[in-house]
């Protein structure tokens, strides 16, 4: 996995949720809320950590894509309980999740900076 493979792999998520509140689908919340399950984490702590974890950036990219998880967690246990409309305001701007969100983008930008330095 590369920065921008990094990047695309967390901006699916947004995508991948707005399908499961349009389809009325169940997610499975365990894997969500396990930030070592997804293709990003098994890089971050797999290959990145390897590579980068002398680097600055590099542990703030790990706190905030488990935090991304988390709040991830809590969105699908609304999707799952039936509560669309409030798993939709989740997804808007300036909430948890996307403010997560951004900060994972952020997060992981900062590494490439430092990495490309």
């Amino acid at each position: 996995m590369n920065f921008n493979e990094a990047l695309l792999a967390h901006v699916r998520w947004s995508l991948q949720f707005k399908e499961a509140i349009e389809r009325e689908e169940t997610l499975d919340i365990a894997t969500i809320s396990a930030s070592d399950a997804c293709e990003l984490g098994k890089w971050l702590l797999g290959e990145a950590r390897a590579k980068y974890c002398s680097l600055d950036a590099y542990p703030d990219c790990v706190v905030r894509h488990a935090h991304l998880h988390k709040v991830a967690g809590q969105l699908a246990q609304q999707i799952n309980g039936g509560q669309y409309a409030h798993a939709e305001t989740m997804l808007h701007d300036g909430s948890p999740y996307t403010e997560a969100s951004i900060e994972l983008g952020i997060a992981i930008s900062r590494l490439r900076e430092q990495v490309c330095a």
